[in-house]
């Protein structure tokens, strides 16, 4: 099977690791996103890392067009799935910080 883009393995754990954008590394305090899939199955680990991808992918859109302005707290009780997955993401996943 062929490379799928942000996932990798650790130790038999697949994790998914997307960069973050230039424009957002200063205002998310990133520079990229890490977070484990808590599974040793490469075929749970990718459909997991698709939605991720996608769900993050958007939210970059969104905060580069202004329909968002941040990721707050409040994301964390938001009714849309995308915003709950990336603020989590954010808020718990382990984050590489940006160097001034």
């Amino acid at each position: 099977m062929g490379k799928i883009p942000y996932l990798f393995r650790r130790k038999n754990v697949y994790y998914f690791r997307i960069r973050v954008p230039a424009e957002h590394q200063e205002s998310l305090k990133a520079t990229e996103i890490v977070r484990s899939l808590k599974t040793e199955s490469r075929h749970e680990a990718i459909p997991r890392t698709l939605q991720l991808a996608a769900n993050i992918a958007t939210t970059f859109n969104e905060l580069k067009s202004g329909t968002i302005r941040d990721l707050s707290s409040s994301e964390l009780t938001s009714q849309d799935p995308q915003k709950q997955v990336c603020a989590m993401l954010l808020s718990e996943g382990q984050t590489h910080k940006a160097e001034n």
